[in-house]
């Protein structure tokens, strides 16, 4: 059976897991956000967010596009394998469409797993 919880554990927290994504050269991106990714030794994914208010300028935006990142997160981590995630978003993008970024969104996810195996692939 598929689990859509998504408890505390599931979210970067810490300075510190933040540094570590953002040192690492796993990344997928399309015209609204960029996702960074690092393996982590945990049972499952787990994701931040890094969106500024210089890159997206009102909190009322903020928040939604948090949400629904979130919710296509929490719908496709079974699919997702064991990394830590950082969702940051590109400038610019002031009139976004709610549809538009959840479909984007929902593409991601998969070219995530793609390079995440070629990379493992590799070592």
């Amino acid at each position: 059976m598929r689990k859509f919880a998504f408890p505390k554990t599931q979210h970067l927290l810490t300075p510190g897991d933040f540094k570590a994504v953002f040192g690492t050269k796993l990344s997928v991106s399309n015209s609204h956000v960029v996702i960074l990714a690092k393996p982590n030794t945990l049972d499952c994914p787990r994701i931040g967010f890094a969106l500024t208010r210089k890159a997206v300028k009102k909190a009322v935006q903020r928040n939604t596009i948090k949400r629904i990142i979130r919710e296509s997160f929490r719908l496709s981590q079974d699919k997702l394998p064991q990394l830590d995630l950082v969702v940051m978003a590109r400038k610019g993008n002031v009139d976004f469409d709610k549809a538009a970024l959840r479909q984007g969104i929902d593409r991601l996810w998969p070219q995530l797993v793609k390079r995440y195996q070629r990379s493992s692939a590799n070592c």
